[in-house]
């Protein structure tokens, strides 16, 4: 049962609001701070979030009742009975308040006690404690308040606090008490219950309490009965049933006295009314405002509180009355059994609930749980109405519906019934559901929504929920609401809610609101006049909706955001002139100034300057002095403010110092003031004068000396007795006898009326004068808006109560206040303006919420131990870790005592070490308000430690040992991992875990980071996976942290801090200290050395780390609620891409790890053979692949499965049937039980798999552990094996996770870049054009129901799982492997060669079979012709192939510039009958024309999608096209694509291998006679001729001349910020061994610093790296690659200036870090072989090549070996060095973004790189306007003028801001744009700096050098170059810096030479 709208109401209430904050003179500045008056005028406000009780019984006693409020008082915590309060003799005040509201009420008590000396010592308790125990002093006789203020945990509505007022003596409490009622508003129902019990006692004092004092005063002192009677008659109307915390929301102030045994028990009730004189003295204006804004009627106030008493009745329990035979109900009343014989469905038997369900609940849902099914599981749960026969089962007969576990059928009123969900059995949980708006019943199957079951429901009769039974054995318990559901009931009502709140949004608004047309200006202007002083006659905007924005702007207006009011006009206005805007604008301005005018009269008021408020009162609110009572209140406290001066007071007089006396004690007192004047004569006796008209003449007493001060007094006494003295207002005339009383003292400050001078006593008059400014304007009792919200929580009431289920949905509180923001879309792009906190869980879920959870690991079999060395602590598991048969390695795993969970490796045989750590944290426990922050963590984690705080420490240290680093996010991962050599672990382990110790976070580098996260978000701005990934996130439940932006970028970080006012640093380092725990944290070593030492030191380096406990959150719900289900997204893709992807929602899966339910399930609907979905959708060309199972986007707490299909363009169009097609298979599976054979063959596998299992890297085999380990659920021993072997079959679980593949539990997205729709949405992340609709209809009702597919069955039993397992060859001590395989043949048609596998020895195999045909690349067509031929081929073989992929056996059929390429890997057993098909298939093909059509767009679709690649992909293609004799790109593929038929592509393929030469290399657990089978059978199934050796075509490169060679292209695409520069160095032929080695050398000792400096240090882009390259027959080069927002030319500059520095770094290089790098290059090449893969590929690579080079790794650690540090500085001077380089050759490939501008080729010819590249990062910052000429001029003529002198700084801040200048006097833009531009610039991170810089050194250099003739091509003389290279011909230029430029690089590369075929290092000899 579901009931929001109850639960809402019985909190709603009209409530006072407090008047003000609790210090009015301090609520603003004078100029410009805007601030509502709400508290002062508006009294009454319809909100949660209320203020105290106080103000409600003031309100209630204004209006002479006591009004019985729905407002939770807390006494507490548990009220006045609890023990703890009558233990004690204290009182206590509770509050919880926000910025809005004041602790005013417990400042009185302090004021109190300070007043009446009742505090005997103040925030000194332990002291005062001690005194009071050594004291012969009794109670009566000493005070002994002791005050303490403490504060409590934040809570989200503000801050909590204590102030605990202790008192050990009654008398005390008597004085207190009554004075704290008195001064508060209890004070008058205190009164009144003292007047009431007096009348009843017959007036008798001491019945009341009252006793007179020593003076003869009346000290009321029976506060107990009063306070006891107070809660005793109003306590049960304030809260039924009692509050929990989560319901006191908004101000709470709860009082709780601690009285004894004082306590009374007699009752009293208080008077229904009063008389006026009992009343507080409120001014009349006040009074009048207070109640102007509540006038209903008392009888609608009786009607609403009898209506939110009255309790609904809802079901609770089964009606005994209505029980029947053959059922027997439990005495708990939920439970039934059947108890009859069963044999007849007369037999059956029905009970139904003992109440209907009232239709003002919305939705109501129970539950039935199965104990037990009985014979035949003949249950059936329902609603039902009253009078039918009980003798049947919910849905057989009219009036009933019902839902059958036995079948699984809905019944609707008839004996038959259809096909609706799963059978439920025993501890399966049935629920059943009315949606009252939709007027439909729906059922769920353990927590699964299985859809709307009956629509059309008449609810205006009565239901009762009801459940039937038929066989013996059954038996269930039903579930009212009295335990938590296990379906998500309250994520189904919002889902409803939001559908009607939906429907109320969409409708249009020209149909609720007059239309422009309709409503006129003089409307408008009538709206904008409702305050008096806006008076305008025309329409001021122009708003598509005037009425709306006439109602928003009068809601602002009343509530006085004028500032908020003009920004609203200014924006529906626009920027064009507007005269009666400006009229508007100018009325707002002048309401503002007398706003700022009332802040500035409340703080004179506060401050004591009474006299000057008046005058301005005077001016600005004339009415106002026309309250007497108020002036009169206003001039006392003036005067008394000149007593004090005259007195020599000041503030801090009245507040006793520490050691009890007043600081007037020790102050000096004017001895010449006269005392006679301080005397009452001196004023009552003084003459009359005329009444006092004019105020503000007394300014100030400040420069007043003592007699002026006198005189003042006097004068302004006398005044005051004059006006005031003959009133005939009894309370004036008191309260003047009050004041002057003052003067009846010789020191005032000492008397016992010294309390008057308090000036606290100002701020409450303060209150009084803003509430009497507000209410004098008369302004309009309530804004629309709130008239509006009022009368829709009014009439949603009133629908509610009579059964509107629409209605009891809909909550304008929660619709329209709290969730408006919630369901906006955009509220995630506002960078954390609006916060949002995600509940989580504090346990995590048991058995009893979900039957098939398994237990949560423990640490019971971990044993202590002692490390070897360091006798430190720790535990290891002692159990078996089942570790792989075929696996080397050795584990260990242990736990640290700060909870940290490692796994040490030990592998003999690993030349490279490894580390990872998964920290169980990422970026779903990222702030709402700073998206990002868990991988912005991750970024700067490595940037320095307290032990290392280097910046780049940890990766120059990897770096020089061969190794590197890396990290990623998840959404509940952090991992990061490393990888050294082997001797270099113990020195990485401890730079490691300091970042997990002592982490630095510097400001620096926090300031950078940001901006690498920026850019790796934007180079994913245009890749479709991230985007599709995004939206996926942005459209699931707001209400759940993975609806959140994850990446991060510049807006969500430093941007959303800086809107926040929050430092960015500081919210890291309060992020990682809160979450990186050791307790959440898992490790992962691998290493040579001994688990020992591995363990020794995992101990000592990481123990360091903090334990927190478990730190990770645990968030509820799920991202996919039932409100996300149900839609079909529709996105625009960048690429030319069609997916459809189909999501369920589902619990967390991680649970089930050893029976793998989604495995089994995505194993069926993702299978390829025949009979499968994706067999169907190939057959009818919808779809060329399907992939099913779990997504990778799922975390802890939630999972979801997906079904991701690749459309064809025909499949786009049928995408619905696609859709039916997967449903039909679904239906299919859940048709019949899960299938155990199938399982079992997959457990098969899985065991073969894990029993041969081979080595892979040890770095991948660390971060997977890692993040395995966080399994909570996976015990040890599944460790190492949890991704392959499965648990015993479980049909129940995968029944249970199978029937969450239902229609009502999926989302559709389809993705597209063209779409037959409007796209209405946009992603505010990545710029995604979207739409969500509700799944057609059709198609909705068409996957609930029957769907038929001829083609779709389950898959038959796989063939190729392996049966002869056998090993061939086996280990023999002391005999290496072989390092080269055998020749066994070399004639002209074939080269075999074969090696068995003697490293290994494993029953697996390798075969690669090069099916070489000059025909396959001889040109674009043909190439095209090659690709579309593969992708049909692989496409046509899937049915056949995909059970042996499934086996184990992989294979790869791939279009080579030689021809085709065969690779197959796996079990051997059945390899070689793989390997035939595969032959035969080519041979024999035949195209289909329904293939043709789906792949040759497919291919076409590739193409295209090329356009698409991010910059460096581009630069990277150019770059091979330039250096490869023979290479097609994409764009001249497309330009041969026309010619592409069907019958073509036959015919190619037909004459394909006529001449063929076979190029094969068999390698595993094979003997030669299995290789010569193999190519005798190829060579067969071919029957083709040989291709002569020269027909063959081979890789050649193309070889470049001497000098530096520039191309420019342009990005293909618009949407990408990046461009990218590859700068190519070349070092000679790839055939000189000592080169190529010294190659590696020297990029492995740039790697690190290149990055370091261009990435890390100076923040060009994210993507930058340092590598080689070499080139078949061709050169090496040293490849140097950055993309980066900002321009090539700047970035070119950047790259170069780090080539001319490198070399310095070279030279300087110490011997023992010269000796490192050889010694990690020495092991990265010494790196053995992991698997049968790796081998294969390094000895193909030396055949294919055709050098032939087996022997190449011994062969350069022998070069290696022999290189001294001379010969690298050697090397860089004869290659790379461009002074040194006598043939110095360089490519430098750039691709320009198209926000950039390009130079043109004259601007490369007339200007300098410095130039070009100054004037693009001008461009970047965002300052257009200088030309390249300006630019020019400034570097030429203005730069040499700047010295230097003493300081480079100095002299570039210099250089910078005469820049600025030149640009300042060319622009002419937007102001504002030039004020951004230049805070860019100015920004010390700016490009422009660091572009200045480099234009200054070429400014030195042209002074100081003559520029040499540039080297072109080896020649000197320009003239000579045209004519031998055809450059200029072909239209390249040569830049002022003497580079060639050019555009097109086909023709650049036709004046280029190309290389010979490779020639072989070794006779080529065949063993046959």
């Amino acid at each position: 049962m579901a009931d929001r709208r109850t639960s809402n109401n019985s909190r709603s209430t009209w409530i006072m609001m407090r008047p003000g904050s609790s210090d009015a003179g301090n609520s603003g500045s004078d100029d410009d701070t805007e601030a509502p008056r709400g508290a002062a005028r508006r009294a009454f406000r319809h909100s949660d979030a209320t203020s105290g009780p106080a103000e409600a019984f003031l309100r209630a006693y204004n209006r002479g009742e006591l009004m019985h409020i729905r407002h939770p008082i807390m006494l507490g915590g548990e009220g006045l009975h609890d023990e703890e309060a009558n233990s004690n003799d204290d009182i206590e005040f509770h509050g919880l308040y926000s910025d809005e509201h004041s602790d005013a009420d417990m400042h009185i008590g302090m004021d109190i006690l300070a007043e009446t000396d009742l505090v005997h010592s103040e925030d000194n308790e332990d002291e005062s404690d001690e005194n009071d125990e050594g004291s012969d002093q009794t109670d009566e006789d000493t005070p002994s308040w002791h005050i303490s203020e403490t504060s409590w945990p934040a809570a989200p509505s503000g801050r909590r606090a204590k102030m605990q007022i202790r008192s050990k003596n009654k008398r005390d409490r008597q004085l207190f008490i009554p004075q704290y009622l008195e001064k508060t508003a209890y004070g008058a129902l205190y009164q009144r219950w003292l007047a009431k019990r007096q009348e009843d006692a017959g007036g008798d004092a001491s019945h009341t309490g009252q006793k007179s004092s020593a003076n003869g005063t009346t000290n009321q002192v029976a506060p107990d009965a009063f306070f006891q009677t107070l809660v005793q008659e109003t306590w049960p109307h304030y809260c039924t049933p009692v509050p929990t915390e989560s319901s006191l929301t908004g101000l709470r102030l709860g009082y709780r006295l601690g009285l004894g045994n004082q306590m009374q028990t007699e009752s009293s009730h208080l008077p229904a009314s009063t008389t006026a004189t009992q009343r507080p003295q409120v001014p009349p204006a006040v009074q009048q405002t207070l109640l102007e804004h509540d006038e209903r009627p008392k009888q609608r106030d009786a009607e609403h509180e009898a209506g939110e008493s009255q309790a609904l009745q809802l079901p609770s329990e089964w009606s005994e009355a209505r029980a029947v035979p053959n059922l027997e109900v439990g005495a708990d009343g939920v439970t039934v059994k059947y108890v009859g014989p069963g044999q007849r469905d007369t037999d059956a038997a029905m009970v139904l609930a003992n109440a209907s369900i009232p239709a003002r609940v919305g939705v109501y849902y129970f539950e039935v749980h199965v104990v037990s099914r009985g014979q035949c599981g003949y249950i059936g749960v329902g609603l039902s109405r009253a009078g039918l026969s009980s003798a049947r089962l919910p849905g057989w007969d009219p009036g009933s519906w019902g839902y059958h576990g036995d079948d699984g059928h809905g019944f609707a009123g008839a004996g038959s019934g259809t096909q609706y969900g799963p059978r439920y059995t025993t501890g399966d949980t049935a629920g059943c559901g009315l949606d009252f708006a939709a007027r439909r019943i729906f059922f769920t199957h353990n927590g699964l929504f299985l859809g709307y079951a009956f629509d059309t429901i008449d609810t205006s009769k009565k239901l009762f929920p009801t459940v039937g039974m038929r066989t013996p054995g059954e038996h269930v318990i039903a579930n009212f609401g009295r335990k938590p559901f296990v379906f998500d009931i309250a994520a189904f009502v919002d889902a409803a809610q939001e559908r009607v709140l939906g429907t109320v949004r969409a409708a249009p608004l020209q149909r609720l609101l007059p239309s422009r047309t309709q409503m006129g200006s003089g409307q408008l202007a009538a709206v904008l006049a409702q305050r008096e002083r806006i008076d305008v006659s025309k329409e001021a905007t122009a708003s598509t909706s005037d009425a709306a924005l006439g109602i928003v702007l009068q809601h602002l207006l009343h509530g006085e955001y004028y500032a908020t009011a003009r920004a609203l006009l200014e924006n529906a206005a626009g920027r064009e002139p507007n005269a009666q805007l400006a009229e508007v604008l100018q009325a707002l301005a002048q309401q503002d100034k007398q706003r700022v005018a009332r802040q500035r009269i409340c703080r004179l008021v506060a401050g004591g300057e009474i006299d000057r408020a008046l005058g301005l009162l005077q001016e600005e609110h004339p009415r106002v002095l026309e309250d007497e009572t108020l002036v009169f209140q206003l001039r006392c406290r003036q005067f008394i403010e000149l007593v004090r001066a005259a007195s020599g007071l000041h503030i801090a007089d009245c507040v006793p110092s520490d050691d009890g006396t007043a600081l007037s004690d020790v102050m000096d007192v004017d001895d010449a003031q006269p005392p006679a004047v301080l005397s009452l004569a001196a004023v009552t006796s003084a003459p009359a004068a005329a009444r006092c008209t004019r105020f503000g003449q007394l300014h100030s007493v400040d420069g007043m000396d003592s007699g002026q001060l006198v005189r003042a007094l006097l004068e302004y006494g006398r005044q005051l007795q004059a006006d005031y003295g003959s009133s005939p207002d009894p309370v004036i005339r008191e309260g003047l006898v009050h004041t002057f009383s003052l003067l009846a003292y010789a020191d005032p400050a000492h008397s016992p009326v010294r309390a008057l001078l308090d000036p606290g006593a100002c701020r409450p008059l303060a209150r009084l004068v803003e509430m009497a400014m507000a209410a004098a304007e008369n302004p309009p009792r309530m804004s629309a808006l709130e008239c509006i919200y009022r009368q829709s929580a009014a009439l949603l009431n009133e629908l509610s109560a009579r059964g509107n289920g629409a209605a009891a949905l809909l909550s304008p509180e929660r619709d329209f206040l709290a969730g408006a923001y919630e369901t906006d879309n955009d509220v995630k792009a506002h960078g954390g303006k609006m916060g949002r906190i995600f509940e989580t869980h504090e346990r995590l879920p048991s058995r009893e919420e979900n039957r098939f959870l398994p237990p949560v690991v423990s640490f019971e079999d971990f044993v202590e131990r002692k490390t070897a060395h360091q006798q430190l602590a720790f535990t290891e598991f002692t159990g078996d870790l089942k570790k792989s048969p075929s696996d080397s390695r050795s584990y260990r795993l242990i736990r640290l005592h700060n909870g940290l969970v490692a796994m040490v490796v030990h592998d003999e045989e690993e030349s490279k070490a490894c580390a990872s750590l998964d920290v169980n944290v990422g970026s779903l426990a990222d702030p709402f308000e700073l998206q990002g922050l868990a991988h912005f963590c991750e970024h700067l984690l490595f940037m320095g430690t307290k032990k290392y705080p280097a910046e780049n420490e940890y990766n120059a240290y990897l770096s020089a040992h061969g190794g590197y680093a890396n990290a990623y996010t998840d959404l509940e991962d952090t991992c990061y991992f490393f990888e050294v050599t082997y001797d270099a672990l113990e020195g990485a382990l401890d730079r490691f875990s300091q970042f997990f110790i002592d982490p630095l976070f510097t400001a620096d580098c926090t300031d950078r980071e940001v901006r690498a996260v920026d850019s790796e978000h934007k180079k994913n701005i245009q890749n479709d996976m991230w985007r599709k990934y995004q939206l996926e996130k942005e459209l699931s439940s707001p209400q759940h942290p993975f609806s959140m932006f994850a990446t991060g970028s510049q807006d969500t970080l430093s941007g959303a801090a800086q809107r926040l006012g929050v430092d960015l640093r500081e919210r890291l380092l309060d992020f990682h200290a809160k979450y990186y725990s050791a307790d959440i944290m898992r490790l992962v070593v691998v290493g040579r050395d001994s688990l020992d030492q591995l363990t020794e030191w995992v101990v000592s380096r990481f123990s360091g780390i903090r334990s927190k406990g478990m730190t990770k959150p645990l968030f509820k719900g799920h991202p996919l609620t039932p409100r996300e289900m149900g839609t079909l997204i529709r996105m625009q893709s960048i690429r030319e891409k069609r997916s459809l992807d189909l999501i369920f929602s589902m619990p967390d899966m991680k649970p089930y790890f050893g029976t793998k339910p989604t495995h089994y399930l995505g194993s069926l609907l993702g299978h390829e053979g025949r009979g499968s979905i994706l067999s169907l959708l190939r057959k009818r060309g919808w779809a060329t692949s399907l992939v099913a199972g779990r997504s990778p986007t799922s975390a802890e707490g939630f999972d979801m499965f997906k079904v991701s299909v690749s459309l064809t363009e025909s499949g786009l169009d049928h995408y619905e049937d696609v859709i039916r097609a997967i449903f039909a298979y679904i239906q299919l599976l859940r048709a019949q039980p899960p299938q155990k054979w199938f399982h079992d063959e997959l457990r098969r596998i899985g065991e073969i798999e894990y029993r041969f299992m081979e080595k892979f890297e040890a770095v991948a085999l660390a971060s997977r552990l890692a993040n395995v380990m966080q399994n909570r659920y996976l015990t040890p021993s599944r460790i190492l094996s949890d991704e392959v072997i499965f648990d015993e079959f479980d049909s129940d679980l995968i029944e249970w996770v199978q029937g969450f593949l239902a229609p009502d539990n999926v989302r559709i997205m389809l993705a597209a870049r063209e779409l037959p729709v409007e796209f209405d949405r946009t992603e505010p992340h990545y710029g995604i054009k979207y739409r969500v609709d509700p799944i057609p209809e059709q198609l909705k009702q068409d996957i609930r129901g029957k769907l038929v597919f001829d083609e779709l069955q389950l898959p038959e039993p796989n063939r190729f799982i392996p049966d002869n397992l056998e090993v061939k060859y086996t280990k023999q001590k002391d005999r290496m492997p072989a390092e080269a395989p055998t020749l066994l043949k070399l004639t002209e048609g074939l080269e075999l060669w074969f090696k068995p596998d003697d490293r290994f020895f494993l029953p697996r195999g390798n075969v690669r079979l090069l099916l070489e045909t000059p025909r396959a690349y001889e040109s674009p067509l043909n190439s095209v012709l090659n690709q579309l031929f593969v992708m049909i081929i692989k496409d046509s073989l899937t049915e056949i192939t995909y059970d042996a992929e499934i086996a184990g056996l992989w294979f790869e059929i791939r279009s080579t510039v030689e021809g085709i390429l065969v690779h197959i890997d796996g079990f051997n057993d059945k390899l070689m009958r793989l390997l035939r098909t595969l032959v035969e298939t080519l041979r024999t093909f035949r195209v289909d024309a329904t293939q043709f059509e789906v792949f040759s767009h497919e291919v076409r679709k590739k193409l295209d999608n090329a356009r698409h690649a991010e910059p460096h992909s581009h630069v990277q293609t150019n770059t091979g096209f330039m250096n490869q004799a023979v290479m097609w790109r994409y764009m001249d593929k497309l330009a041969a694509f026309e010619l592409v038929t069907q019958e073509r592509l036959q015919l190619f393929i037909n004459t394909l291998f006529d001449q063929t030469r076979l190029q094969m290399l068999v390698l595993g657990n094979f003997d030669e006679q299995d290789a010569l089978d193999a190519s005798d059978m190829v060579k067969s199934l071919l029957n083709c001729q040989p291709l002569p050796e020269y027909a063959r075509r081979v890789s050649r490169a193309t070889l470049h001349d001497p000098g530096v060679f520039v191309h420019h292209d342009r990005m293909p695409e618009d949407g990408n910020l990046n461009s990218c520069v590859d700068l190519s160095v070349f070092t000679g032929l790839m055939a000189d061994r000592r080169n190529r080695v010294l190659l590696d050398l020297v990029s492995l000792i740039m790697k690190e610093p290149f990055f370091d400096q261009l990435r890390t240090k100076e923040q060009l882009g994210y993507i930058t790296y340092s590598t080689e390259r070499k080139y078949t027959g061709g050169y090496m080069s040293l490849c140097l690659l950055v993309q980066s927002e900002s321009n090539p030319s700047y970035v070119r500059m950047r790259i170069e200036k780090f080539i001319r520095g490198f070399r310095q770094r070279l030279v300087d290089m110490s011997e023992s870090s010269f000796a490192g790098y050889v010694n990690s290059l020495r092991v990265n090449l010494e790196e053995r072989l992991k698997n049968m893969f790796e081998e294969s590929g390094r000895l193909w690579r030396a055949i294919n090549m055709g050098f032939y080079e087996f022997d190449r790794i011994p062969t350069d650690i022998s070069t290696l070996m022999q290189l001294t540090q001379a010969d690298v500085v050697a090397f860089w001077d004869k290659f790379v060095n461009r002074d040194t380089a006598s043939e110095y050759k360089a490519l430098a490939a750039t691709i320009w973004s198209t926000k950039i501008t390009q130079p043109t080729e004259a601007q490369l010819e007339q200007y300098p790189a410095c130039v070009i590249a100054l004037a693009g990062c001008l461009e970047h910052d965002g300052a257009v306007g200088l030309s390249y000429e300006d630019i020019s001029s400034f570097v030429h003529k203005e730069l040499p003028s700047i010295s230097a002198g003493d300081s480079t700084a100095r002299a570039e801040e210099e250089a910078l801001e005469a820049l600025l200048a030149k640009y300042l006097g060319k622009v002419n833009g937007d102001d504002e744009q030039v004020a951004k531009a230049l805070a860019k610039i100015r920004d010390a991170a700016s490009y422009v700096r660091t572009a200045i810089s480099m234009a200054r050194e070429y400014a030195e250099q042209q002074q100081q050098q003559q520029q040499k003739p540039a080297m072109v091509n080896g020649q000197q003389d320009v003239e000579q170059a045209k004519h031998a290279n055809g450059l200029f011909n072909i239209g390249a230029v040569k830049s002022h810096g003497g580079d060639w430029v050019f555009r097109e690089a086909a023709r650049f590369k036709s004046t280029l030479r190309q290389s010979g075929a490779p020639v072989p290092t070794r006779p080529l000899v065949p063993k046959y």
